[in-house]
């Protein structure tokens, strides 16, 4: 989104609130509208019991595939669910990527207000003509209501971003659980690979990072 400069997009989603239909959804696509990334955002959901689309059918194309394959490392994923279907692509987290995850909820909540009742919305539109507001409609063809999400006293300014979030990575715990319990099953090429010998020791773990 946005990476082809687009101002206008319209979203559709499934029902499911613990994905996407969220408080801080809601208040980062009002930011993005209101420092002008887009003009207008439309967010879509489908009514409970006709969440079925195209998206969950590769999904499911894409376990299939997977049950039915030996999997040693991440790359044998990524490339099994590449040819899943004609339409898939994977794209796998590399440290060495520039890749930054920041804290946009704590970040959000302290500048957007909360929709009421937002699980009876299926319909938002922001737009940059409405700076710090959502329009609500509970169906397409229901009355429009303005909600306002920015808080009182508060402004977005442009440069000012959440707190970045370091990928944690693998614990030491759980590092050297793949070397003692899983590193024996895999074939040789992949022994260091996906459950080589952590470079803490095992004893320096425990001290540092108990049960």
């Amino acid at each position: 989104m946005y990476g082809e400069g687009e101002k206008k997009c319209f979203i559709n989603c499934d029902n499911c609130g613990g994905q996407n239909k969220n408080q801080t959804v809601i208040a980062y696509f009002c930011w993005r509208t209101m420092l002008g990334y887009h003009d207008e955002i439309n967010l879509h959901f489908m009514q409970p019991y006709h969440a079925r689309c195209q998206i969950d059918a590769m999904f499911g194309l894409g376990r299939q595939k997977l049950r039915k394959n030996d999997l040693d490392s991440v790359s044998q994923v990524a490339d099994v669910l590449a040819k899943s279907c004609k339409y898939s692509n994977t794209v796998v987290y590399n440290a060495d990527r520039s890749w930054v995850w920041r804290d946009w909820k704590t970040f959000l909540s302290g500048i957007f207000r909360s929709v009421p009742g937002v699980r009876q919305y299926f319909h938002f539109r922001f737009s940059s003509s409405n700076p710090g507001h959502v329009i609500v409609k509970k169906f397409a063809t229901s009355e429009e209501l303005n909600v306002r999400l920015l808080k009182r006293g508060k402004c977005v300014t442009p440069g000012n971003l959440p707190v970045r979030v370091e990928a944690a990575g693998l614990s030491p715990a759980r590092q050297w659980y793949l070397y003692r319990n899983i590193r024996e099953f895999l074939p040789l090429k992949y022994k260091d690979v996906t459950a080589p010998l952590p470079e803490i020791s095992e004893k320096t773990q425990e001290e540092t990072f108990p049960k």
